[in-house]
C-alpha cells in the first residue's frame, strides 16, 4: 500500500495482481477511512454497470471488488447493503437487464444484499446547470461508496469517480448531463459528494471507450475521499491530459496543477479525434433516439450496424441472454483461479461448476480449458471482439 497526497487530499494506492491481494487491498481501506458507527444505517455501493459487458472487457466494475467489500462489511455487521446503478440511456430504453447479466442480481441473492435501478428508483429533483435532474433519491440517504472504473472516454476524455455519478441521474435524465458534459459533470459533484471511492484499476478500458475500447491489465486500486483529486491524480497516472470536467474544475478553483514522477506511469492509448460524431451525438442525435416514432428506425439491424461503423453508438443490443453449462476440458491453471469473484478453487483436480458458480463467465474467459455447452446468447459479440484480450490477462 503507498500513501499519497495529492492536491492536499488522501489518497492510498494499491497494487493487486492476485484474489488475495485484491481482499487484501479491500481491508485496508477501510481501515485507514472508517465506516458509520451506526451499522444499522444504509451502505450504498455503486459500481460502474454502465451496460452489460463483463469487467473483463475493461467495461465495468470488477465484481471481485463488490464481492470483496460485501465480506468485509457483513464480516464487520453491516447488513444493510444496497448495490445501485442507472445504467445508460441505451441499456436502459432497450429494456436490457444489466443487474441480471453483470450477475448483481445472484450476488444480492447469495449475500441476502438488495439492489436497486436507479432508473427506476425514487428520486429528488436538484438543479444540474440551466437544467433540472432526477437523482436517485438514495444516494443522498446512504452511506455512499463510489466504484468506479478506470476508462477512457471519447466524450468526456476518461471516466472515472467524477464521470462514475452520471449513473445516478435517473432514466433519460443522464443525457441532460451530457448538453454541457465538462462543466455538468462538476457540478454533479458539488451537488452529490460519495462518503468514499474505491477504485477499480485491475483491467480497465483504453482506447474509444467507453464501450469500444480494449482492456489492459493494471492491476492497481485506488482509495479516497475526494473525487476531484482521485481523478486528477489518475489522469496523470494514465497519460491522459485536457480532459473536459478537469479542466473546467481548474478554471473554477477546485483543484491546482500538479504532476506525478513520469516513472510511476501507465499510459493509456488516448480515444480517437471523434469531435464531429460528438457533435451530432450531442445536438441532433441524442433526444430523437428515444421519441417513440422513431423506434422502429433504431430496432433495424441495418441502423444498428451503420451507428456503429460512424462511431455514434458503442454499445451493442442484443436481447438473447446466456444459457449455458460450463465445464472442465483439461488441467485448468491456478491463476484462473484469482479471476473467480467467489473464489472457487477451479483449477482442483475433480472440480465441477454447480451452485455456488455464479456464470460471471470471467473464468470462460481467460481458460482455453473451460468450455461452454449452450446458447452464449449476448456474450457471443463479447468474446468475439475480445478473446484475443483475454487470453493474455
Amino acid at each position: 500500500m503507498e500513501r499519497l497526497e495529492f492536491n492536499g487530499k488522501r489518497i492510498l494506492r494499491f497494487d493487486a495482481e492476485n484474489l488475495k491481494e485484491i481482499r487484501g487491498s479491500v481491508n485496508a481501506i477501510f481501515k485507514e477511512f472508517k465506516l458509520p458507527k451506526d451499522k444499522k444505517g444504509t451502505i450504498l455501493l455503486k459500481p460502474n454497470l454502465n451496460n452489460d459487458m463483463i469487467s473483463l472487457t475493461g467495461g465495468t466494475t470488477d465484481m471481485r471488488i463488490i464481492v470483496a467489500v460485501i465480506t468485509h462489511l457483513k464480516k464487520h455487521g453491516y447488513n444493510n447493503i444496497i448495490i445501485g446503478d442507472g445504467p445508460n440511456t441505451g441499456m436502459y430504453h432497450a429494456g436490457i437487464d444489466v443487474f441480471g447479466r453483470l450477475r448483481i442480481k445472484e450476488i444480492a441473492k447469495i449475500f441476502s444484499v438488495k439492489y436497486i435501478d436507479f432508473n427506476n428508483a425514487e428520486y429528488v429533483e436538484k438543479n444540474l446547470g440551466k437544467r433540472k435532474t432526477e437523482i436517485a433519491k438514495i444516494c443522498y440517504d446512504s452511506f455512499f461508496i463510489n466504484m468506479p472504473k478506470i476508462k477512457t472516454h471519447t466524450e468526456a476524455g476518461m471516466s472515472c469517480c467524477m464521470k462514475n455519478l452520471v449513473g445516478c441521474n435517473a432514466g433519460l435524465n443522464k443525457r441532460s448531463v451530457h448538453w454541457n458534459l465538462g462543466k455538468n459533470i462538476v457540478e454533479l459533484n458539488q451537488i452529490l459528494k460519495p462518503d468514499l471511492n474505491i477504485v477499480d484499476g485491475l483491467i480497465v478500458m483504453e482506447g474509444d471507450g467507453p464501450s469500444k475500447g480494449t482492456p489492459k491489465k493494471l492491476n492497481i486500486m485506488l482509495a479516497g475521499n475526494d473525487s476531484f483529486a482521485i481523478d486528477y491524480y489518475i489522469s496523470n497516472l494514465v497519460g491522459i491530459g485536457n480532459i473536459r470536467y478537469l479542466e473546467h474544475a481548474k478554471n473554477v478553483g477546485l483543484i491546482h496543477d500538479e504532476k506525478i514522477l513520469a516513472g510511476d506511469k501507465h499510459y493509456l492509448k488516448k480515444p480517437g479525434n471523434h469531435a464531429v460524431v460528438n457533435f451530432f451525438l450531442r445536438n441532433y442525435f441524442v433526444l430523437p433516439r428515444y421519441w417513440n416514432m422513431f423506434n422502429w428506425l433504431f430496432e433495424l439491424k441495418t441502423t444498428g450496424k451503420l451507428l456503429t461503423k460512424l462511431n455514434i453508438r458503442q454499445d451493442i443490443f442484443d436481447n438473447s441472454e446466456i444459457n449455458v453449462k460450463l465445464n472442465k476440458t483439461g488441467n485448468v491453471d491456478r491463476s484462473v483461479d484469482d479471476f473467480c469473484p467467489m473464489m472457487l478453487n477451479i483449477s482442483k483436480k475433480g472440480f465441477k461448476f454447480d451452485g455456488k458458480c455464479i456464470k460471471c463467465m470471467y473464468c470462460y474467459a481467460v481458460s482455453k480449458n473451460i468450455a461452454a455447452e449452450g446458447d452464449l446468447g449476448f456474450f457471443r459479440e463479447q468474446e468475439r471482439n475480445y478473446s484475443k484480450y483475454w487470453h493474455n490477462l
